[in-house]
């Protein structure tokens, strides 16, 4: 009696360009069955899932990282080349390749698949997005479009599931392994001399843009930039032609086969909404109105969730320090842990707003015409188009924004753009912005977006003064093209916004639960530690006062006093966020005999300068403070981070001393400015 061995696991690589529609076809395929990590020794997201197929079968899927080209310029798409060609230990060699085409820019995704295809690795591609197509006109002739391309084309919508059936066929289909499509000559005579030569057998694509871009291009290795201008010199001026445009000149001739447009009037608006959208003028007032729209929607839809969530925290540490047993523990509890985590977990809400607010922009596609509005004034200050995006992604966090620099090409133009990103006003900096506006700016939430989004723009113009000069002085490149592909105008999806609000609150909630909870326990043991005999001096005199003090003389001329001093410390060994917490803690344990349950911004507006006897919190010092935590580099995670992208601790340290001294420096005259001192 013999026993069936089952077959083992496909694997399955899937690349397409941005805005593809990649990510939804994995999410689609593998639902919850997924995992996301960094390949070992890059700092490039890896993302993996498994399904099943009809037959049963597992299959492993790898989603690779939205590419535009193979052409291996930056982290990006040395890995995409790596994980096709079988290179990398971690991953298996894919027994199927599956290009996500973009079915509204056909012509652009064809040049990725026809890449894929000079590889030589069994190929598979989906027409994705092909309903939106249809309805624009664009008819796509599958099976002539397969015979000309020499790989099977088939026609899906991930965000349905349409085409799916037929693709689980195909994945099981035998399929073999075309050998590699060799370029037009001279250029592949000149690649196999150049391969005997070049370390770790690199294919014809990327040493063909090797020959493209010059012996000082990223990743070439120093001891064949000789030769490589040498086999360059002998092609001649021809070059580039032989290589992308003979690519570009066959995808147009399978288009002119295989797709066809129908012109409708429908067009002429959508065009005029884009001249609206991307005119330096008129686009630039759309982005102001539509960023001051979000921020006046978050303090006003925000206040009433606010309320009730800050009403319920109160009641919490009010019944636990009223049912609990008195003690150091039930103050531990009431004044640390709920004071210090439910000071942060109140604004919740208004971080739920922005990233909703935010990924409604995404997915209707006005966020791309912003990418392209912006792509001048970036290039003016040395960045490009592509630097949108991660700075747009430090909005969020500047951890993923940094990450997210990996899709720009240029090293230089990629490390200045890790060295600013962090300016951006992250979700972080908002708790603090809150109660700071909330205590020194008395105003309609008309007044206080106002101050907002001149905080928002404030990190935005100080981050191109700062990229203005490192290209100009340290990190000087030639500017790389941009490319953006303009998606179509739609109604967002429930699915896919959902989704992404789900996944940005679960991270907030986690990081209150680990980081703040950690540092407001920490913080409550060093502002009980030692005990005082005299109980109205216990904060003062416990280990977090004692530093307060320390550091009081260096932040005396900004307005701040050995209170604001420990916030300051928490928020430099963990985040910016924590400062809101570590105010809450202190003004817990410091409350004496005022109410213990007022909120944090009316403890700040009720405190006395014991000086003056006037209010500690005045508007200078709030003004000030706000500045310093925009330039301010609070947050060790980002630190790591830019240590780790920039492969290099020097940088990360330049980046702290820098964006320290511009907080000091701004602080000190946003207070003198506001009638401080």
């Amino acid at each position: 009696m013999t026993t069936a061995t089952a077959a083992p696991p496909l694997t399955i690589a899937l690349i397409g360009n941005p805005n593809s529609g990649k990510s939804t076809l994995f999410n689609r395929l593998t639902g919850l069955r997924q995992r996301v990590g960094n390949y070992p020794g890059v700092t490039v997201e890896r993302r993996v899932g498994r399904f099943a197929l009809a037959s049963g079968r597992d299959a492993t899927i790898v989603d690779l990282p939205g590419v535009r080209s193979l052409a291996p310029r930056s982290p990006d798409e040395r890995i995409a080349v790596d994980v096709l060609l079988g290179r990398r230990a971690d991953v298996a060699a894919p027994d199927v390749v599956v290009v996500v085409l973009n079915a509204l820019h056909l012509e652009v995704s064809l040049y990725l698949l026809q890449q894929v295809r000079e590889l030589g690795v069994p190929v598979l591609a989906c027409a994705n997005v092909a309903d939106e197509a249809e309805r624009k006109g664009i008819r796509i002739d599958y099976e002539s479009l397969s015979g000309a391309m020499g790989v099977p084309v088939l026609r899906t919508v991930a965000t349905r599931g349409e085409g799916f059936d037929e693709l689980m066929r195909h994945l099981e289909a035998p399929r073999k392994r075309f050998p590699p499509t060799p370029l037009p000559e001279p250029v592949h005579s000149a690649c196999e001399r150049l391969r005997r030569e070049w370390p770790g057998n690199p294919g014809d694509v990327e040493i063909a843009d090797a020959l493209i871009e010059g012996p000082d291009a990223d990743g070439i290795p120093a001891s064949l930039a000789a030769r490589i201008s040498e086999e360059s010199d002998k092609i001649g001026p021809d070059l580039r032609d032989l290589i992308v445009g003979s690519r570009h000149r066959r995808i147009a001739a399978v288009c002119a086969l295989a797709v066809k447009r129908e012109t409708r009037e429908a067009r002429g608006s959508i065009r005029l909404m884009d001249r609206v959208f991307t005119n330096p003028v008129s686009g630039t007032a759309i982005f102001l109105a539509v960023m001051l729209l979000i921020f006046w929607g978050m303090f006003s839809a925000s206040a009433i969730p606010m309320n009730a969530i800050e009403s319920g925290i109160e009641s919490l540490k009010h019944w636990t320090a009223v049912r609990l047993p008195q003690g150091m523990f039930t103050d531990l509890l009431a004044d640390g842990v709920i004071a210090g985590v439910g000071a942060v977990v109140v604004f919740l809400p208004q971080i739920i707003l922005l990233f909703l607010f935010l990924g409604i922009l995404e997915d209707s596609g006005y966020l791309s015409r912003a990418v392209l509005l912006l792509d001048k004034p970036l290039s003016l200050v040395g960045l490009s188009g592509r630097g949108f995006v991660p700075l747009l992604g430090s909005m969020a966090c500047a951890v993923p924004g940094v990450m997210a620099t990996r899709v720009i090409p240029d090293a230089r133009e990629r490390l200045a753009t890790i060295l600013v990103a962090p300016l951006m006003t992250c979700s972080a900096r908002l708790p603090v912005y809150t109660v700071l506006i909330g205590t020194v700016i008395v105003g309609s939430a008309a007044t206080q977006a106002f101050v907002l989004l001149g905080l928002y723009m404030l990190g935005l113009a100080s981050a191109l003064a700062v990229a203005l000069v490192l290209r100009r002085t340290t990190l000087r490149s030639r500017r790389t093209d941009f490319v953006v592909e303009l998606p179509p105008y739609r109604w967002p999806s429930l699915r896919t916004t959902g989704m992404q609000l789900w996944q940005r609150t679960k991270m907030f909630l986690k990081r209150a639960g680990t980081v703040i909870l950690g540092i407001s326990i920490l913080l409550w043991f060093l502002t009980n530690f030692p005990k005082s005999p005299e109980p109205a001096h216990q904060l003062e005199r416990s280990v977090a006062g004692r530093a307060g003090k320390l550091v009081e003389p260096a932040i005396r001329p900004l307005g701040y006093d050995w209170k604001i001093g420990i916030g300051l410390l928490t928020s430099f060994f963990s985040a910016r966020e924590v400062f809101v917490s570590s105010m809450s803690t202190i003004y817990s344990v410091d409350a004496g005999e005022g109410d213990p349950e007022a909120s944090l911004a009316r403890r700040l507006r009720e405190e006395r300068d014991p000086g003056t006897g006037g209010p500690r919190w005045t508007r200078p010092v709030g003004l000030s403070l706000m500045v310093f935590y925009v330039f301010a580099m609070l947050c060790s995670s980002t630190v790591v981070t830019v240590a780790r992208e920039s492969a290099s601790w020097r940088w990360a340290l330049v980046q702290v001393g820098f964006m320290s001294a511009l907080a000091y420096v701004a602080a000190f005259v946003t207070y003198r400015v506001a009638g401080g001192g």
